[in-house]
């Protein structure tokens, strides 16, 4: 392996190609040959077609091995070589070894998508991509990305399918959860939406989001104690996050706490002065005081 990287750094891309070969034949699934490899080759841009030659020669000498094609793929993408990229990674998953190569899968996800405009297939391959690696974030975040185009086009049977596809994975993914929270908390479902915002904050207990759907749900459930609670927490954990502000002061005002929401209101227009709402409110607020 040293010797191959003395060669390839030294410009001598045939010595290179020997050296590399007989490292990859005594060891096919050594990934450090191949990470050496990527420092001289692939981190280049000038040496990018020398290192697809050399990975030509090591798909020649055993097709059967996964590591090459994958490299051979990323290479492709880089000099955006589409089509034969696309046909690397289809190689790897489709091999033995490969088909737990969990980035693999999503590279062909994302292709899939975007120079196909196939969302069912692109999902297939990132929900793959997390059985082969439940840790893998880019997949999680790609099957986010897919259930929000569903939502926007109000296709919320898709939505839930998706998220919970990458709950099955990853359970304890506190925003995943919020994710399907929100879902029946719009459809006025609050115990079933407040179950999930329990998950949620469960698993992201510092998030000042998760906090104040919680607290939103307390508050529409007339849960009082519990919904100030949560916006005071989502507060403390963020103290300029508008949201938690906003239906603090709400709260305050709607129970008749009103030097509380006024204080409240005052602080997000030093936040945020457009918000508009937010000022009428204050107005308001200010008339009753001075009655």
């Amino acid at each position: 392996m040293n010797a191959a990287c003395c060669f390839g750094k030294a410009g001598n891309t045939k010595e290179a190609a020997r050296a590399y070969k007989k490292a990859f034949l005594m060891d096919p699934k050594n990934g450090a040959l191949f990470q050496n490899f990527w420092t001289v080759y692939g981190a280049d841009k000038k040496r990018q077609n020398e290192g697809i030659q050399i990975l030509k020669t090591l798909v020649a000498a055993r097709s059967s091995a996964a590591l090459p094609l994958y490299y051979l793929g990323f290479l492709n993408q880089a000099l955006g070589k589409k089509a034969e990229a696309r046909k690397a990674f289809e190689k790897v998953v489709k091999s033995k070894e490969g088909q737990k190569f969990s980035s693999a899968w999503v590279r062909l996800g994302e292709i899939y998508y975007k120079e196909d405009g196939d969302e069912k297939k692109s999902e297939r391959h990132m929900v793959k991509a997390l059985e082969q690696n439940p840790r893998d974030e880019k997949a999680s975040e790609f099957l986010q990305f897919l259930a929000t185009r569903a939502k926007n086009r109000r296709d919320m049977t898709r939505f839930v399918e998706i998220i919970k596809k990458i709950l099955k994975y990853q359970p304890e993914n506190g925003q995943v959860w919020n994710h399907l929270a929100w879902h029946y908390h719009s459809r006025r479902q609050l115990r079933e939406a407040l179950k999930y915002y329990e998950k949620a904050v469960k698993f992201a207990p510092n998030d000042a989001i998760i906090q104040t759907g919680l607290g939103k749900a307390y508050n529409d459930l007339n849960e009082n104690a519990a919904a100030e609670a949560c916006f005071k927490k989502a507060i403390a954990i963020d103290p300029e996050h508008v949201d938690a502000l906003m239906n603090l002061g709400w709260f305050y005002r709607k129970h008749g706490k009103l030097e509380k929401a006024k204080a409240l209101f005052e602080r997000i227009l030093e936040i945020d002065p457009g918000q508009m709402r937010i000022r009428r409110d204050l107005e308001g607020i200010k008339r009753r005081l001075e009655k």
